[in-house]
């Protein structure tokens, strides 16, 4: 098989991975949910959303590091910095190995369709100490960019002789020195002692995924195309965290997808 795969092929290839982690999810008692859009699919849309091409999961982070540790599958497999020097991401994915996929944007390395899987981390409510993370997340955040991203010839002379530069200063700085930095920022308090969870990944400046602890307690089963797949209880709560009035659609000129890669059959 060769040649481009289309979004159809490629939401058909995450629908089989979406069913083959629910099911080990549920076999081994991992609490996981899906997330950012693709739980605002599953909730406004039933599946996906028209103009989108990927899957994200959350898991709380007892829940996670087991996922990560135990996951076995004959054609799926999990990708993480701890363990595979080639990742570049603070995140765990889902890989398929049977698919090539190659993002134009960044310096990210070949691998196949993937789920991206988050871990759910905890943070006080103290409004002191949410300034003190979100600054150390917004610098992690800003190195992790200027790392990643390539030069190309849709940014201006300026910003592209400021990328080369940078490569230049952090080339000194390998990878796992920065995604370690940042999975320890995201573990950094004590969930005994906080009142707050969320995605604490540094991929965003923002706090906005973060919510009352009690949204990552229950889970439920919402429909997802042909699909069942677990969400959390607190959905409408957490959508609302997230996206406002999540049942509106965006205006057209925003109704894009977000992704610029390019896939192929191994």
């Amino acid at each position: 098989m060769t040649g481009h795969l289309e979004i159809r092929e490629i939401r058909e290839i995450l629908l089989d991975m979406l069913k083959e982690v629910d099911s080990f999810c549920r076999k081994n008692s991992l609490n996981y949910s899906v997330a950012f859009g693709t739980l605002l699919g599953a909730i406004r849309h039933k599946g996906f959303i028209p103009w989108d091409d990927d899957i994200d999961i959350l898991l709380p982070r007892e829940d996670y590091e087991k996922f990560k540790r135990i996951f076995r599958n004959e054609r799926y497999e999990v990708k993480y910095f701890d363990k595979d020097n080639n990742v570049i991401y603070p995140f765990a994915k889902v890989v398929d190995t049977k698919t090539l996929l190659k993002e134009n944007i960044s310096d990210s390395p070949e691998m196949g369709i993937y789920i991206d899987v988050f871990p759910v981390d905890s943070l006080p409510s103290n409004r002191i100490q949410q300034y003190l993370f979100q600054a150390k997340k917004s610098f992690l955040n800003a190195v992790y960019t200027l790392k990643i991203v390539n030069e190309n010839n849709q940014r201006s002379f300026l910003k592209n002789a400021f990328l080369r530069i940078s490569h230049v200063v952090l080339k000194r700085i390998s990878w796992k020195t920065i995604l370690e930095s940042m999975e320890r920022a995201s573990m950094t308090y004590d969930k005994r002692k906080c009142t707050m969870k969320g995605i604490l990944v540094p991929l965003d400046n923002r706090l906005r995924e973060v919510v009352n602890k009690s949204v990552f307690d229950d889970y439920v089963d919402v429909p997802f195309e042909f699909l069942t797949v677990k969400a959390v209880k607190k959905y409408d709560e957490y959508l609302h965290a997230l996206f406002g009035d999540y049942m509106k659609l965006p205006p057209k000129e925003k109704q894009i997808t977000h992704h610029d890669y390019n896939v192929t059959w191994r």
